[in-house]
């Protein structure tokens, strides 16, 4: 089983391993099952964000739509910097 090193991109390694076991100590499960899961999970969702990303970026560059909320779009911009899809990427590809 390939080890997941990153759960969430903005956590490093350590605090991915805390936020999963205290999840995992709150459940009746084992943890081997959870990251076979986790690893099928993952990568899909991260294919969903990215997608939603681009296809929200490219409604709010749209001229006829007012830019609504400066913050998600700056937020969406950041999703889809070439360096934080490699970060999220190279460990699933």
């Amino acid at each position: 089983m390939r080890k997941i090193s990153i759960i969430i991109p903005t956590l490093n390694e350590a605090e991915n391993v805390q936020h999963i076991l205290k999840h995992v100590s709150t459940l009746d499960s084992n943890l081997k099952l959870i990251q076979e899961q986790l690893e099928i999970f993952w990568p899909l969702t991260c294919l969903r964000g990215i997608s939603w990303c681009a296809m929200a970026y490219i409604e709010y560059r749209q001229s006829d739509r007012p830019l609504k909320n400066l913050f998600a779009f700056k937020k969406i911009e950041m999703y889809l910097e070439e360096d934080f899809i490699q970060q999220v990427f190279k460990q699933i590809i």
